[in-house]
């Protein structure tokens, strides 16, 4: 049969199609629907391949099955980024890179000789105190600082593998740690395009020349962390994820904002990464999904297994042919607290004498201090 077309001179943006009345249609004519894409200049494109038009990263993959990820440190000379790739199926990568790390600047300069660091009017107690930039800033000032400074992008090269990673951990230490524990601390990010399944696990070296080193300088990929992901809401300008790693764990989001002067980004928007905090609850069961209506694909909780273990069988909404009724129940009845969610690992405390000075005397009156450790099991969250 011939191809029929539904001509309109605007389309909108969105529209409620009843399925079956667009299907008596289409038997009517004898014609079988044919999807198309229509551009904005009036040509319509017929798509053969739909699928091919899917965002990759507004993906969901099977929540039954274990998904991994990885974080690399990128490093070329003395530049540095992390690289985040994350599996969405067992051939296929995306990946965001994370504005981390800067620069190799502080490790290196710690083992440059103290006569030399004086001719560039920096000491080892300075370098210490100042942040990458200050100290990028002092070398750029004069002819001494550039000799240096390139000097010491060209000695990355004659590094060892365990020069480069014993650098990188004090990098990650000194940088990376404040950043990734403070929720109010937000990361410039890029989406990457998405990647074989080959660099989930790459670690070494790239020739210069070569993709991911420049035309002088190889690269090196250092991984730095890895584990499992959860994927949560995915939407066009918000992306949510509960990493299991060693260094990375938690809720992690990435948002597409309106970028400020500040940020020095050139673009009118920007994607920043922010650490949810702990007792926040995940994108599809907060009100704010339930006051603007979204909803995961049908059969996606869009939420951690620890979580979803946790709801009632009567409010899992993924397996519900009515989801969003029953999600929004389940937010109203957490909010009531007839439904009871724990959000994040029980904490505990421990309580530790301090004597590894001997004893401590103030007045003449022997002194015992103690320390109040909170803690989930892994890591450390104050003490006092």
């Amino acid at each position: 049969g011939t191809s029929a077309f539904l001509e309109e001179p605007d389309l909108p943006t969105e529209t409620a199609v009843n399925v079956n009345e667009l299907r008596a249609f289409y038997d009517s004519i004898r014609c079988k629907p044919i999807p198309h894409l229509k551009l904005d200049c009036g040509a319509l494109i017929h798509l053969e391949k739909p699928m091919l038009l899917a965002d990759p990263y507004l993906t969901y993959p099977d929540e039954n099955k274990t998904w991994k990820f990885v974080l690399q440190f990128h490093i070329r000379g003395l530049s540095v980024h992390a690289d985040f790739r994350s599996e969405i199926s067992k051939t296929q990568l995306i990946g965001w890179t994370w504005d981390l790390g800067k620069s190799l600047i502080k490790p290196m300069l710690r083992r440059v000789k103290p006569s030399i660091l004086a001719q560039v009017g920096l000491t080892k107690q300075q370098i210490g105190s100042m942040t990458i930039s200050e100290i990028s800033a002092k070398l750029n000032s004069t002819a001494e600082g550039k000799k240096l400074r390139k000097a010491l992008s060209l000695k990355t090269q004659d590094l060892t593998s365990k020069q480069l990673k014993t650098m990188s951990w004090e990098l990650w230490r000194e940088e990376v740690e404040p950043i990734l524990n403070d929720p109010k601390r937000k990361i410039l990010t890029q989406r990457k395009a998405p990647e074989p399944h080959e660099w989930l696990k790459y670690e070494g070296e790239i020739p210069a020349g070569a993709v991911g080193a420049t035309a002088e300088l190889e690269g090196q990929f250092l991984i730095m962390d890895e584990g499992t992901i959860e994927y949560g809401a995915q939407k066009s300008y918000y992306h949510e994820y509960f990493l299991h790693g060693k260094h990375l764990n938690g809720r992690f989001f990435v948002r597409r904002l309106a970028t400020r002067p500040k940020w020095q980004v050139k673009q009118p928007f920007a994607w920043m990464t922010f650490r949810g905090k702990p007792m926040e609850r995940p994108y599809t069961i907060s009100k704010r999904a339930v006051d603007r209506s979204w909803m995961p694909p049908k059969g996606i909780s869009a939420i951690p297994k620890e979580i979803r273990q946790q709801v009632p069988e009567e409010y899992q909404y993924w397996h519900k042919p009515n989801s969003k009724k029953v999600r929004d129940d389940l937010v109203e009845a957490m909010r009531n607290r007839q439904v009871s969610i724990k959000l994040q690992r029980g904490l505990r405390f421990a309580v530790k004498r301090v004597w590894h000075k001997g004893p401590e005397v103030v007045r003449g009156v022997p002194i015992v201090r103690y320390w109040i450790i909170i803690h989930d099991g892994k890591k450390v969250l104050d003490a006092w």
